[in-house]
């Protein structure tokens, strides 16, 4: 089994060679200056990638709609999601219609933004 590095390594190239697809990495944590000044970056349990995904369709008229938002929470293996990661997935992504995609493949990726 590819590492958690390594499969989001995957996703990336593979969403990135889609014309219709933004994706980029989000780093989230706490990151210090020079001098040593912290600096909080994001909100705790944003997911690694995030993009959107254009070409979409209107299910009940097939007239185009605006892209769509979409987070992959990528884990290795047995990587399980935290609290903080479950709270953004419940009360973020939710409640603005993002998708969100906790991924230990890209064919799980590809199966869940409907490119598969």
């Amino acid at each position: 089994m590819a590492s958690e590095k390594r499969v989001q390594a995957d996703i990336r190239v593979t969403l990135g060679q889609l014309p219709h697809v933004l994706v980029q990495r989000r780093n989230v944590g706490t990151f210090y200056t020079a001098n040593g000044r912290p600096i909080r970056i994001g909100h705790p349990g944003e997911p690694d990638l995030q993009g959107v995904i254009g070409e979409q369709k209107c299910p009940n008229c097939d007239h185009p709609i605006h892209p769509k938002p979409f987070g992959i929470e990528v884990k290795g293996a047995a990587g399980r999601l935290r609290i903080k990661q479950k709270m953004y997935r419940d009360h973020v992504a939710k409640r603005l219609g993002i998708i969100y995609i906790m991924a230990k493949s890209v064919e799980t990726v590809l199966e869940e933004l409907g490119l598969k």
